[in-house]
């Protein structure tokens, strides 16, 4: 989840209201939704769910590819939040990346967008790649 009230030049974003924040909340929530089934879709046993993660995976794909590597999912939220896409570092400014924010919230240590990029390239592309199988040979 981004940082509440952050930005680029290190100044507070203006607060947002309560509507605002639950709408959000609700899109990060949704963001959380896909990505775990993302991640475990291709594993169900019912052929809707595999259908959907062949037919969903390459929509993801080109939302990826029309925003620069971000999820609509990740704008909208951001937009919602008031809040940039990209992030200070000791290095320069930085691309926000929803997984890399989530893996850094559960693991407690810093993942950099590179890596958490391949990770999930290869969770979509993998998780496609079974179900397709899947759908072919069950």
């Amino acid at each position: 989840m981004y940082e509440a009230n952050s930005s680029a030049g290190g100044a507070a974003a203006p607060p947002i209201g309560g509507l605002r924040r639950i709408a959000a909340r609700f899109v990060w929530g949704l963001h959380v939704a896909v990505i775990a089934f993302l991640l475990v879709g291709w594993a169900l046993p019912w052929p809707a769910a595999w259908w959907t993660y062949a037919i969903g995976a390459p929509f993801v794909q080109v939302g990826w590819i029309l925003f620069d590597d971000y999820c609509w999912l990740s704008i909208l939220e951001a937009r919602l939040r008031r809040e940039p896409l990209v992030k200070e570092t000791e290095e320069g400014q930085e691309q926000r990346a929803f997984v890399a924010e989530f893996l850094e919230s559960i693991l407690g240590r810093p993942v950099p967008k590179r890596l958490s990029n391949a990770i999930s390239y290869g969770v979509l592309w993998g998780g496609f790649a079974i179900a397709c199988a899947r759908l072919c040979f069950d």
